[in-house]
């Protein structure tokens, strides 16, 4: 009798253990996405220090309860912390200024001095590093880097499922992808004149089928446009097509979206509120398509778009630790929710309707797995 259930129980623990491989295995993230496109993991030690680096720059520019505002999650001691920081800082720059502008004597300005790098020292460990994204958002526009950072927040412990991602990852066109005006300044070969997309505009056939990079959400349709929102961070706008999916529609990667209107399309990135070139989805592969184009408009780039951070491949998967599955093989999400596992096959384009999942609530995590 003990026996037997000694074998059941083995075989039990092992009809658990291997859909939790299978999402070990093949479960990506946005962090995993964020370093496969040579960018810092939301996950890091030091991304809180990132954000304090963003919002020191819009300090005193907007009222301090905003900014609490934006902060969120961090707790009383932290923001205590910040603001004591950054009004030291603010005040012995203020004292050596009012310093020099009433000519003081060089004994008072120079213990000020002292005063004003010891305030400073204490805000380099978060003033000093730069991301990436904040590049691309104008150093005039607070309310965009302060939308920036409340994002990241948001998207510290986001370990939703977005697919496949690296070197196996299809692009949203099964044909050959032809950029027709890349991501960011270029000079118009037909015009002469400068233009600025802050998308990727490709050459593609009309009533070519459109297909979701990532899983998500439809959080939008218009009559020429889909947009698909995943997890906290991703957004991608599809621009150009026939719309064959509804607003709260949740789609899998691969899904169907539309079909092309013309002979061109638009897709826009937008990770963390900031718009990215979405040729950084694809790895190494981007290189060949950007400098196709390059070849094709001689004269044309303005400003070369540097891909040599790119990867291919994580060289170890750190999304998904033992720790973040229960033992009923479900994940814990970070409000504490346990959501089940659910095995699919492997990711494919789907050109049926029938694939795509249309429920109003909020899915589970989707794994692709073998």
């Amino acid at each position: 009798m003990y026996k037997k259930i000694r074998i059941f129980l083995t075989m039990l623990l092992l009809a658990v253990l291997i859909p939790i491989k299978v999402y070990a295995e093949d479960a990506y993230t946005t962090d995993d996405l964020r370093e496969l496109m040579g960018m810092n993991r939301l996950t890091d030690d030091d991304s809180m220090t990132e954000i304090k680096g963003i919002l020191s720059t819009c300090y005193k520019q907007k009222e301090w309860n905003e900014l609490v505002l934006a902060l969120g999650d961090i707790d009383e001691v932290q923001l205590k912390e910040f603001k004591e920081t950054e009004d030291a800082w603010y005040q012995a720059k203020d004292i050596l200024e009012e310093d020099f502008s009433s000519n003081k004597p060089i004994e008072i300005i120079l213990d000020d001095y002292v005063e004003y790098e010891t305030a400073a020292s204490l805000r380099t460990v978060y003033t000093e590093k730069n991301s990436f994204e904040l590049s691309l958002i104008d150093d005039a526009d607070i309310e965009a880097k302060i939308a920036y950072a409340n994002s990241l927040l948001s998207a510290v412990k986001d370990y939703t499922n977005i697919g496949v991602i690296g070197n196996n990852m299809e692009s949203f066109t099964k044909d050959k992808l032809m950029v027709l005006i890349p991501f960011g300044k270029s000079i118009s070969i037909e015009s002469g004149k400068k233009q600025t997309n802050d998308g990727l505009t490709v050459s593609i056939q009309q009533q070519h089928k459109v297909y979701s990079q990532f899983n998500g959400k439809v959080t939008s349709v218009t009559s020429d446009s889909v947009t698909v929102r995943t997890g906290s961070s991703i957004e991608i706008e599809y621009t150009g097509i026939q719309p064959l999916v509804e607003t709260k529609q949740k789609v899998k990667q691969y899904n169907t979206l539309g079909k092309t209107k013309s002979k061109t399309m638009t897709v826009r990135f937008k990770l963390n509120t900031v718009y990215f070139d979405p040729l950084l989805l694809y790895g190494t592969r981007s290189i060949a398509w950007y400098e196709q184009w390059q070849n094709a408009n001689p004269g044309c780039t303005i400003e070369k778009s540097d891909y040599s951070h790119l990867q291919d491949k994580l060289s170890e998967n750190a999304s998904v630790n033992a720790s973040d599955l229960n033992q009923a093989g479900a994940m814990t999400d970070k409000d504490g929710t346990a959501a089940p596992i659910i095995i699919q096959g492997d990711n494919h384009y789907s050109d049926t309707p029938d694939n795509i999942i249309t429920e109003t609530t909020e899915p589970g995590i989707i794994v692709n797995g073998e």
